[in-house]
């Protein structure tokens, strides 16, 4: 039995009245239409079943419809959950994902960027391994598709920036371990090859300063975002002599570390020490005790990454911007008052 053939934008066109053009500025949504012109059109598209070449079209202007997305990591709850959303977004927008994963290699990185600019993709959201690198700033600078980056800013360069906010969220942190009697207060903070990492480090220094307080340096320990060197740094702090009542864990990865040595080596928090982490993921949510945390909303922030991004697509000389949402502390049990702790 012969195939039936696939309806085309010149059936479309013939059966609402009008040329191929306005068919195509009504699929793409571009150019001026009429209200009743674009009703018929889009009649005609439901009743032919009509489903748009996106790919083709965008082989003719040598952009697809299609946004590069770039992650570190995509073993990480948090940039799954980024992926998962973007996803969700750019589909109802008619657009496709390309997924790169660096694997914190920068090497990769940069390869990724040049393989999707030259696959030709219409933008790029990318988080990256170090944005404090001179040559990560130039070699962003040079593609010629926009880039939004997310929780991630360039020391060297300009690029429009959806960040998070860290000041709010980690002041509430330490002044809930504060209100609780903590002040001996151990830090294991991302180093500052990222935004978050160098902004974590600034707002809490600034918090313990309110309360008078400043860590000394072998309370202080920098993580990667990755379980060993979590359980690493939770084991030096944990074998000084004077270790701390309460430790912030500054990566939702690290966390799984640092309470993994907790329990191979028979500690327990809140009782023997309490925690704080960042990020909501499912071992915050369902531990018992539940995880104090520093959260966001990493669908907001994802939803406003996409929408700059497709407006930059849309306007390619809008200016660089940075918008910031919010974070906030969700007490639970990892935290208690010092007079309930063991040895106390």
């Amino acid at each position: 039995m012969k195939k039936e053939r696939a309806p085309t934008i010149r059936d479309v066109a013939k059966a609402a009245g009008v040329g191929m053009g306005t068919v195509s500025r009504v699929i793409n949504d571009s150019g001026y239409v009429g209200k009743e012109t674009r009703q018929r059109v889009q009649e005609a598209i439901e009743s032919l079943s009509f489903k748009p070449n996106f790919i083709a079209s965008g082989m003719r202007s040598n952009r697809l419809r299609s946004i590069g997305v770039i992650v570190s990591d995509i073993t990480n709850p948090m940039f799954a959950a980024i992926v998962q959303k973007a996803q969700q977004i750019l589909l109802e927008n008619d657009y496709q994902l390309f997924l790169g994963v660096t694997n914190d290699d920068p090497e990769l990185e940069v390869q990724l960027f040049q393989t999707l600019e030259h696959q030709g993709v219409s933008g790029i959201m990318a988080t990256l391994n170090d944005d404090s690198s001179p040559q990560t700033a130039a070699m962003i600078e040079s593609l010629g598709v926009p880039v939004v980056l997310l929780n991630r800013a360039l020391v060297h360069g300009k690029a429009t920036v959806v960040a998070s906010e860290q000041e709010t969220g980690c002041r509430q942190a330490i002044d809930h371990l504060v209100e609780q009697g903590h002040r001996s207060i151990g830090l294991l903070i991302t180093d500052q090859t990222t935004l978050p990492g160098r902004e974590r480090h600034s707002a809490i220094t600034s918090a313990l300063a309110r309360h008078r307080l400043a860590p000394p340096p072998e309370l202080v320990a920098t993580v990667r975002h990755d379980v060993s060197s979590g359980y690493q740094a939770m084991a030096k702090l944990m074998t000084l002599e004077m270790r701390p009542s309460a430790v912030v864990v500054g990566s939702n990865r690290a966390l799984i570390g640092a309470l993994d040595y907790l329990r191979q080596n028979h500690l327990r928090y809140p009782q023997d020490v309490s925690i704080i982490g960042f990020d909501e993921t499912d071992v915050t949510r369902l531990l018992s005790p539940a995880i104090t945390i520093v959260n966001r909303d990493y669908g907001a922030l994802t939803t406003t990454a996409v929408d700059l991004l497709l407006q930059r697509i849309n306007k390619p000389l809008r200016k660089t911007e940075t918008v910031l949402q919010p974070t906030w502390l969700e007490k639970r049990e990892s935290v208690s008052k010092m007079a309930d702790q063991a040895g106390t």
